[in-house]
């Protein structure tokens, strides 16, 4: 173990700067050994052995996933059949001998799941290309165009007979130009624009029809706020300015100052749990606390527990009392949809999460026993995302953290109808190679809709999409910054990055990684990055973030973040940080950014804990001029902060707390509690400045004139 260890010293963090190369998804040795096969065979011009071994790619492994171009990753059933595609006509009459028949039997039926089995596994028979333009149809006659336009595609380019039909090749024209897909538009119309075309009993030519073909603008991304459970909203109009505590709840005892100072961080603190975060929500009048055991409707008036779903302590609650260490990782979710709450819950004696639905307004539980939110062999560590009927939520393997998966559930009833193998996690380095020895699940995807797609991205640097029926559609991995090897230790709650979105940008996906370093925006058809390159980690578009923690708000192209470095960023350009020139706020070596800011039309704001807690409240430029500093009212440090109406709510590990425009009480000054005084912080040196008159509350900037983003 010394030596071992002692080796793992001299490789530093080397080991760790190739994280991305130690995540896998589904790849078989077997698949391909029988590649190779097939290969050989093709050199040959042996076209039984070479269909006979790709046919088995698809018949024993549909699941895999093979490296297509630099940087993506494809199905193993699309990747094979355009390999029989390519083949000579020879080989296609092989393979309609040998498979025509069984190919037209499969699909006789004409559901979506006979014509999705005949197309994907017999492609290149007669049957397969006449099923795949069929399952094309059904697809847009669902909304699913990208899923339509994928299958039509294959038919009008890669299926070996060609013989399509005019009027699908005028729908995938028509697509194209919807999603803006100029060069494929161009190219359509050269190879069949000649092609005649009867369009609403006039007789035209494609080429005439596609010249017609008008591009639908894509919306603009905002702008829009995110909330601490990733989901997506307006920006709040207005910040009301905290001057005292309107009520409080303790949930954990309070540690002194100068025990926190002399914390080692490799330390585990059984007493504070320190790596559990909860992610709270305001439905209607009440704020929805999920305390990883129990999920709490707080009144916001008074802080008094309307309902409570779960174990609740009978003394003073404790946040996360009962949660076993082996769960010490997770971040509990609550999300809302048509008057039901979903959320995932630990429950005593399991070794993983599940999902329970509850009624808003009473608590009832409406699904969630056996049967109901059951993850199977999975632990539910994302946050839930509710998309027309379905949740889909991300997982760990309960037994092996560094799996991630994708799971899928009704929304009535709660049922799981599938679950999708993302990727997993295989490190190089690190004084244990890398194991999650706590079994703690540090990697918990998190997951973003978007018109036939799903779009997954999992802190161990893996990014997938995935059809609304769990097919991968494509994979790829996103740079990871280099760590030190002595980053394995578990760092507190003020310490670890919280999960960051992906957000479905018109026909673009943008996604912040968690380990706050990288800002990614790519194709949402193809996973390809704007910047080209043979490097396969460098095939998406990297945006440096270096110290931001938190994505609050998304304006067009310029995205505002927060944390140790608080900046707006120009998601647009190439190269370079993406700085927008001045826009910058640096958090002084004597501050500590503490919990989670949030933003408003006019204001940003920066939770920040120095020997007392402030908030340093901006324009939404981060212009320096218009700093406020406004003190926390609070002895606690702030927490994940949320906004209802004029009260401003922090939960945080210590309390939960509502903080209320109203001056302090005479006897909450003398207890501590009040004194929410704005005053701008005495530079090193100076003299600190004197308070302002208590009917003199400083209020947040207002928008710069000059502001016509």
């Amino acid at each position: 173990m010394i030596r071992r260890f002692a080796a793992l010293l001299l490789a530093g963090s080397a080991a760790f700067a190739e994280a991305t190369d130690s995540v896998y998804f589904d790849e078989e040795l077997q698949v391909t050994d029988l590649l190779k096969t097939a290969d050989d065979s093709t050199k040959k011009a042996d076209w039984r052995n070479a269909i006979a071994a790709l046919q088995k790619i698809v018949e024993e492994h549909p699941g895999s996933v093979l490296p297509d171009e630099p940087g993506i990753w494809l199905p193993a059933t699309t990747v094979v059949r355009r390999r029989i595609a390519a083949m000579p006509a020879e080989a296609h009459a092989i393979y309609e001998e040998q498979y025509g028949t069984g190919a037209a039997r499969i699909a006789e039926p004409g559901d979506a799941e006979s014509l999705r089995r005949c197309a994907y596994r017999y492609f290149c028979t007669a049957a397969g290309g006449d099923a795949m333009e069929r399952l094309g149809s059904l697809s847009c006659d669902t909304g699913a165009l990208e899923m339509a336009m994928r299958c039509w595609e294959e038919v009008a380019l890669r299926h070996p007979d060609r013989r399509v039909r005019p009027v699908m090749l005028a729908k995938l024209g028509a697509l194209y130009a919807r999603f803006g897909l100029h060069e494929k538009l161009r190219d359509l119309a050269d190879r069949h624009g000649s092609i005649p075309l009867t369009v609403r009993g006039q007789s035209t030519t494609l080429g005439a029809f596609l010249a017609g073909a008008v591009a639908l603008p894509a919306p603009e991304p905002g702008p829009i706020a995110i909330n601490p459970d990733l989901s997506l909203t307006k920006v709040p109009a207005e910040m009301p300015v905290p001057r005292s505590v309107k009520w409080r709840l303790e949930i954990s005892p309070r540690k002194k100052e100068e025990e926190t100072r002399q914390r080692q961080p490799w330390a585990w603190d059984e007493r504070q749990r320190q790596d559990l975060q909860t992610y709270p929500k305001v439905v209607g009048d009440a704020l929805l606390v999920n305390f990883g055991v129990a999920l709490a409707a707080l009144d916001l008036e008074t802080g008094e527990p309307r309902w409570v779903r779960g174990a609740w302590p009978a003394t003073v609650p404790k946040l996360f009392d009962g949660v076993p260490a082996g769960f010490w990782g997770h971040r509990f979710y609550v999300t809302s949809d048509a008057g039901r709450i979903y959320m995932n819950v630990w429950e005593p004696g399991r070794k993983r999460t599940r999902l329970h639905c509850v009624d808003a307004r009473s608590g009832r539980e409406l699904w969630g026993g056996e049967g109901a939110g059951d993850p199977g062999t999975c632990d539910i560590t994302g946050p839930p995302l509710l998309w027309r009927d379905r949740i889909y939520a991300g997982a760990v393997d309960a037994e092996r953290p560094s799996d991630t998966w994708l799971l899928a559930f009704d929304k009535a009833t709660g049922k799981l109808l599938w679950s999708r193998f993302l990727a997993t996690w295989e490190p190089s380095g690190g004084p244990w190679g890398g194991r999650n020895d706590a079994g703690r699940p540090a990697y918990a995807p998190v997951v973003a809709a978007g018109g036939s797609y799903l779009y997954v991205c999992s802190n161990n640097g893996a990014f997938a999409c995935v059809s609304h029926d769990g097919e991968m559609i494509w994979a790829a991995k996103y740079p990871r910054s280099a760590q030190s090897v002595w980053n394995w230790f578990p760092a507190s709650a003020d310490e670890t990055w919280d999960l960051n979105p992906v957000i479905f940008v018109g026909g673009d996906v943008l996604f912040f990684s968690s380990d706050g370093t990288h800002c990614c925006r790519v194709n949402g058809l193809t996973g390809k990055g704007w910047k080209k390159s043979a490097d396969p980690l460098a095939a998406m578009k990297v945006v440096a973030r270096e110290e931001c923690r938190h994505l609050l708000v998304l304006d067009g192209d310029i995205a505002t973040l927060t944390g140790k470095e608080c900046k707006l960023y120009d998601i647009r350009k190439l190269s370079g940080s993406g700085i927008v020139p001045g826009a910058c706020l640096e958090i002084p070596k004597n501050s500590l950014y503490a919990g989670r800011g949030f933003a408003t039309e006019t204001a940003v704001v920066v939770p920040l804990r120095r020997d007392k807690s402030e908030l340093w409240v901006f324009d939404r430029k981060f212009t320096p001029k218009s700093k406020q500093v406004v003190a926390w009212p609070s002895e606690s440090p702030p927490g994940t902060l949320i906004l209802a109406g004029k009260l401003l709510f922090s939960v945080s590990p210590a309390e939960i707390v509502a903080l209320s425009e109203e001056p302090p009480k005479e006897e909450e000054d003398e207890d501590g509690e009040g004194g929410g005084k704005a005053e701008e912080p005495p530079k090193d040196g100076e003299k600190p400045p004197e308070k302002p008159a208590e009917d003199e509350p400083p209020k947040p900037a207002g928008p710069d004139p000059d502001d016509r983003r």
